[in-house]
């Protein structure tokens, strides 16, 4: 079977996906707090940077990460 050359938005719709698959244990872990003023720091105590995960992370999806690209759609 030949191999598949992977264009720049099926990248994109990889990584959202792959972001939403390691992010979502770690949310539904935590519950959202009741009072809004909470939240801020709640969502900031989970969601890390990809600097601060780097290490944990796969390579692609850190240098997809480091030089992302903008797509417009009209």
């Amino acid at each position: 079977m030949a191999g598949k050359i992977i264009k720049g938005s099926e990248v994109y719709v990889a990584t959202m996906c792959v972001s939403i698959l390691l992010f979502a244990p770690i949310i539904v872990s935590k519950l959202i707090p009741a009072d809004k003023s909470q939240v801020n720091s709640w969502f900031n105590g989970i969601i890390k940077s990809v600097k601060e995960r780097g290490n944990t992370l796969n390579p692609e999806l850190v240098e997809a990460e480091t030089k992302p690209r903008i797509i417009k759609v009209m």
